[in-house]
């Protein structure tokens, strides 16, 4: 069963690779940090500064995001994977590695826990913050630093950290 799934994430990776040119390279490494600690952060001041609030939509962004960051975290340290541009066969890495662990992807994590909750207080920038998480974890994947089973895995465990904050964000503002 797992050298199943890894031959399968070789072949998807490959395939996402044989896209790989300077003008997408360049926009995959804007998109992946978009979806870094700071992006989010940036993000979230931007809307309280917008918002002129510190206890509105951006606040409650920013801690989502976190929960997600965190939770990745904590999954990361129980499951150890090396992240494919680790292994002799897989793509390299086309951007900086911030860690030596993979599964799951920390990005889409954060991402899905962002998009998830705007889906689940029928914020009307979801389809917006849908569309950037799957570009976020996508961009993982072009940049060889996740295996798409992580970024999938990213996707639930961000989707249950977005879920489960919704009630938590209703004592903010």
């Amino acid at each position: 069963m797992v050298r199943r799934l890894k031959r399968t994430d070789l072949s998807l990776m490959r395939a996402v690779r044989k896209t790989e040119c300077e003008v997408l390279t360049l926009i995959m490494r804007l998109v992946t940090k978009m979806g870094d600690p700071l992006g989010w952060t940036l993000l979230s001041i931007g809307i309280m500064v917008f918002e002129g609030t510190l206890a509105g939509f951006g606040l409650k962004l920013g801690l989502v995001s976190l929960v997600g960051a965190l939770s990745a975290i904590v999954v990361k340290r129980l499951f150890r994977r090396q992240r494919p541009c680790m292994h002799q066969s897989f793509p390299k890495a086309l951007t900086h590695i911030p860690d030596p662990w993979s599964f799951p992807s920390g990005h889409t994590t954060s991402a899905f826990a962002v998009a998830v909750f705007c889906l689940s207080v029928s914020n009307p920038a979801m389809p917006l913050f849908m569309g950037l998480a799957l570009c976020i974890a996508l961009s993982r994947v072009y940049l060889g630093v996740h295996f798409p089973s992580d970024v999938i895995a990213g996707m639930c465990l961000g989707s249950i950290a977005g879920l489960s904050a919704f009630p938590f964000m209703n004592l903010i503002g």
